[in-house]
């Protein structure tokens, strides 16, 4: 099954990524784990391949 990760810098910065792995949430969880980025933690997993956007991809305007 497709997982889409999201992951976390030491820097605060996220990172998103797509893997093939297990059906079962926590065989896929642990499977993910151990192939994390250096330096990244892993903070959710979702099933399929996700798009997904963090603050740092939206530009805001400001109204004056």
């Amino acid at each position: 099954m497709k997982f889409t990760a999201v992951f976390m810098d030491i820097a605060g910065n996220y990172l998103t990524k797509s893997f093939m792995t297990s059906h079962d949430k926590n065989k896929a969880w642990e499977d993910i784990l151990s192939k994390m980025p250096p330096n990244h933690r892993l903070l959710l997993i979702m099933p399929g391949e996700q798009l997904v956007y963090s603050q740092t991809d939206i530009s805001f305007t400001q109204v004056a």
